[in-house]
């Protein structure tokens, strides 16, 4: 109202109805941190908030409670109002568990209609993009990503079939050509198969890089007479 957007303008360069830097307006931020608060959400509230507070708010940061720090109470706290928004509008952008929900969404919509042998490593993005139209999901161009599951990424380009060859083409080198069990391989291989449950690491140069460079050094190593 009129009394919040004179008062927020002698604490604030950014006006009243422009944006935070998540993309909301300053007017809903302030007032939901006001609420965080147990303030009034007026004039006499804004007064009561000191440098920090606002400079939080003009952040986009709508609770008190990350005044705090990296706690798990906090971000506890960020990723169920993150789901709670997700599910009551469907817009995922800019939240990063959030966004990955559309991703599997979209990529189980692929694999659906392409279980056994996938779309290929060519048609991947097209298929994604197609998938989001067909979702009519709310991300924005530059938020539809892929899978960001390489697992998931292998069963949309490969379908079931190539999925579990390219699952043992991993695994297999390491049970065949290791004669001990090397430790440093073991760990290894961990990194890897749970790196690929956030991330596409094959999908990259320098996850590509690394897989091929490492395993092969250990490998070898490990069969040195």
């Amino acid at each position: 109202n009129k009394e919040l957007a004179e008062t927020w303008s002698r604490l604030s360069k950014i006006p009243f109805n422009a944006k935070d830097k998540n993309g909301f307006k300053i007017r809903t931020t302030a007032i939901r941190y006001l609420a965080s608060k147990g303030l009034p959400k007026d004039s006499d509230g804004l007064m009561s908030l000191d440098s920090i507070d606002i400079q939080m708010i003009e952040n986009g940061q709508a609770s008190c409670i990350y005044r705090h720090g990296f706690i798990p109470y906090v971000k506890v706290y960020e990723l169920m109002w993150e789901l709670d928004r997700y599910g009551k509008t469907g817009d995922a952008n800019f939240k990063s568990v959030s966004q990955r929900f559309e991703y599997w969404k979209a990529a189980g919509l692929i694999i659906k209609n392409n279980v056994f042998f996938g779309v290929g490593t060519g048609d991947v993005k097209l298929e994604f993009e197609n998938a989001y139209n067909q979702m009519h999901s709310k991300l924005t161009t530059k938020n539809r990503l892929r899978a960001h599951n390489q697992y998931i990424t292998f069963m949309v380009a490969f379908g079931l079939i190539g999925f579990v060859l390219a699952v043992l083409s991993m695994f297999m080198p390491a049970y065949y050509y290791s004669k001990n069990r090397n430790i440093l391989l073991i760990a290894f291989l961990f990194i890897v198969f749970l790196s690929m449950i956030n991330e596409d690491t094959l999908e990259t140069q320098a996850g590509v890089s690394f897989y091929i460079l490492f395993y092969t050094l250990l490998i070898f190593s490990n069969n040195e007479s």
